[in-house]
């Protein structure tokens, strides 16, 4: 059995505007996300942010699709804020 983050029905910070398909949910985009959203509910989302970013553009040969990030991911409210 896999644990993984569930959907935020409610959420009461930024969060994705779309919500994901069951086989997105199992991918790595949606947990760094939930972290994300975590680490902005404690103040520090800012810094994890810029660390996922430069991480993704320093390593470009790395398909982030196959990590479950959707076209125009950067464009979701918790990532561009």
């Amino acid at each position: 059995m896999v644990k993984r983050p569930m959907e935020i029905k409610k959420p009461k910070g930024t969060w994705l505007s779309r919500p994901l398909p069951e086989a997105g949910q199992k991918k790595p985009y949606f947990i760094i996300t939930a972290m994300l959203y975590l680490c902005n509910a404690i103040h520090t989302g800012e810094t994890y942010k810029q660390k996922i970013l430069a991480l993704i553009k320093k390593n470009p040969e790395i398909p982030i699709f196959r990590l479950g990030f959707l076209d125009h991911w950067e464009d979701e409210p918790i990532w561009c804020k």
